[in-house]
């Protein structure tokens, strides 16, 4: 991932926000979430091992 990638994450984020709804990312790779901690977007993302572990924090 670059700073294109990282810039439309956080562009996706921040629309979710403003709706109201959550940004969940699920199957990071450690590389990628390094990344984040280099950056420090770390705390702003919530980091699913799977797709199946986001869904259990979605009410229904």
């Amino acid at each position: 991932m670059d700073s294109s990638g990282l810039g439309v994450l956080i562009g996706a984020y921040a629309s979710f926000e403003r709706n109201c709804r959550r940004l969940l990312l699920a199957g990071l790779n450690d590389r990628v979430w390094e990344l984040f901690r280099t950056c420090k977007i770390n705390d702003v993302f919530t980091r699913y091992a799977t797709v199946a572990d986001a869904e259990q924090t979605v009410p229904l």
